[in-house]
């Protein structure tokens, strides 16, 4: 199955799982949940995502990294099913014990002094869940070896999110916070086990799980393997603080509902990385393949190609997002307080715009030699990371957090940027992004205009949206900005009986 074609079926099932999420993050939970719960709940959820990535200890990267050279290259492999299935759960079992034995100083760490107690009662749900989340990333690096995500991504976004709203549905009747979160619990079991089925099925070879180091004794992978596996340890420490420090200080420095109210801005950003995220998900293999290869006449067009296609998916959910954001908080219940947000998705979703703007290149850098180059200015960024977030944090609250984010994210886009041109010699852009740009500023200037002539907000969502959808993907048509975008624009043109 192609890139494209892989990328939009998981798509399909990221914009379902969105959908889902949307009724539950913007219905059920302002509504039914007070600030502080809702925020309790984003707090526990959240921080078990980003302990997931850490628990793990890089092996899904190992495996984008060496899974073909040790499976497709070499019969020897034994072992490399047991390293990355088997040695996590060791790892596992000592992370769940520091955090049994540590419960107290984490809870005061992640929790502001007025909401210790409440976080505390509920901190060990923690545990299950990062543990399961963690797992499933490695599942989810190993399927796409094997060539299909697609399934997994069912899972992480459609299956889950339907648990989560029986979870909310179930503390409506019975008003048990802690019913609610073993079923989140049980949910993630039931993912982890099914994804774990699935692999044994696509798999064209048998996944065992004996003990050996032989696949790098036969592969001579012993000293690389080591430098790399020191190399992801660090920079997924460093990453925390280039990608979730913001969510760290909020919670620390602000309080729950303040927390509710910037994971809910957060969630819109969301939708503009549905694209952005299976293109790079799926590409990976192959990008690390044509690296070995040394195929650069086909890596730099591919490059550019995904950086073109996540941006411009991306820019369209942004626009209609953006230009509706007030009618988007309107319907939302107890909107009012949650709409304090509303410049928090503007912040972040520019960042991310900027990030998506770049591709595949950060992926380009981990797959070459000069990867070790991330690491040295990672350590730098988190730096700068912390004080920006603290300052600004403290002195701007949530606004401050996304901006300390937002601005973080520029500086190492800007590093990769110049690390591809100087190490690699490829842009991960051309002419077309300008292109993109004015169209995008186009559209956006009439739809403001249009929000000046028209009172109804009903029919101002109605008509931008339209607007939108028609000039946005007309222009790209129109100015061949990019070929994936305009096959993807025909093919729903044909199936809704306007283009044969």
């Amino acid at each position: 199955m192609s890139i494209i074609k892989q990328s939009i079926k998981s798509s399909a099932y990221n914009y379902i799982g969105i959908l889902l999420g949307a009724f539950f993050t913007l219905y059920l939970t302002p509504k039914f949940l007070t600030t502080q719960y809702n925020g309790l709940y984003r707090l526990l959820l959240e921080y078990a995502g980003i302990i997931a990535t850490y628990t793990h200890f890089g092996i899904p990267l190992i495996i984008n990294k060496y899974y073909h050279r040790i499976i497709t290259e070499s019969k020897e492999h034994k072992g490399f099913d047991f390293f990355v299935f088997g040695l996590p759960l060791i790892g596992f079992t000592i992370i769940v014990f520091l955090f049994v034995v540590f419960k107290k100083p984490i809870t005061r760490l992640i929790a502001s002094e007025t909401d210790y107690n409440l976080v505390l009662h509920y901190v060990l749900f923690m545990i299950p869940i990062f543990l399961c989340n963690s797992y499933l990333l490695i599942q989810r690096a190993y399927t796409a070896m094997l060539g299909d995500i697609v399934f997994v991504t069912f899972v992480q976004n459609v299956l889950y999110k339907g648990f989560n709203i029986l979870a909310v549905i179930a503390f409506i009747f019975t008003a048990n916070f802690e019913l609610s979160m073993w079923i989140i619990v049980i949910s993630n079991i039931i993912g982890v086990v099914l994804v774990q089925l699935k692999i044994r099925t696509i798999a064209r070879r048998k996944i065992s799980l004996y003990p050996s180091w032989e696949f790098l004794k036969r592969n001579y992978l012993a000293g690389d393997f080591a430098k790399f596996f020191a190399f992801i340890v660090f920079s997924n420490l460093s990453a925390f603080f280039i990608t979730k420090i913001d969510l760290f200080f909020v919670a620390r420095y602000t309080d729950l509902s303040n927390l509710a109210f910037y994971t809910t801005a957060s969630y819109f950003v969301l939708f503009l990385m549905v694209p952005y995220n299976s293109v790079l998900a799926i590409s990976f293999p192959e990008i690390v393949k044509l690296y070995t290869q040394r195929k650069k006449q086909e890596l730099t067009p591919m490059i550019i190609n995904n950086a073109m296609f996540g941006l411009a998916l991306s820019l369209y959910c942004f626009l209609i997002l953006w230009l509706n954001i007030d009618f988007i908080y309107s319907i939302i219940p107890n909107g009012e307080l949650y709409e304090k947000g509303k410049y928090v998705f503007l912040i972040l979703a520019i960042g991310k715009l900027v990030d998506i703007s770049i591709g595949s290149l950060g992926q380009l850098i981990v797959a070459s030699e000069w990867y070790h180059y991330t690491l040295y200015f990672s350590i730098i960024n988190s730096l700068i990371g912390i004080i920006l977030g603290y300052y600004l944090t403290s002195c701007y609250g949530i606004i401050g957090s996304a901006w300390a984010i937002t601005l973080t994210i520029f500086i190492s886009d800007i590093f990769q940027v110049l690390l591809g041109y100087f190490k690699l010699k490829i842009i991960p852009f051309d002419k077309n992004v300008l292109k993109i740009l004015l169209l995008s500023t186009f559209v956006f200037v009439f739809c403001y205009i249009l929000t000046r002539l028209v009172d109804d907000k009903y029919i101002q969502m109605v008509l931008k949206s339209i607007f939108i959808s028609i000039v946005f993907f007309g222009g790209i048509c129109l100015f061949k900005i990019n070929e994936e975008v305009n096959k993807l624009t025909f093919h729903f043109l044909r199936k809704i009986g306007l283009k044969k």
